[in-house]
């Protein structure tokens, strides 16, 4: 009578870590409207001065010079001299925290 073994004791599983904490939900005037993110090194266009994230306005930028049209802002399409726009330090400031 030959009995298999018992197999060894399964020692348990130890806790899970506690899961870190969600970052809290971006304020729509936070979250830039191309890339739906927090603002990120923001971006004002000049003279209208709607705000971007600079990854978004330059991917903007970039889609109206290689299809050879005029720069314009993309919430209202103004015209935007990509040479003047200006950095938003208040609102990547703001928009930090919920990164």
């Amino acid at each position: 009578t030959n009995k298999p073994p018992k197999p060894a004791p399964v020692a348990p599983a130890a806790p899970a870590a506690p899961a870190a904490p969600a970052a809290p939900e971006c304020p729509d005037e936070l979250c830039c409207s191309i890339t739906l993110e927090p603002m990120y090194e923001a971006q004002t266009c000049v003279p209208c001065g709607h705000t971007f994230s600079r990854g978004g306005l330059q991917w903007h930028l970039q889609t109206q010079r290689d299809s050879n049209k005029r720069f314009s802002c993309p919430e209202c399409r103004e015209y935007v001299d990509p040479k003047k726009l200006l950095t938003a330090f208040a609102v990547q400031n703001m928009a930090a925290k919920y990164r």
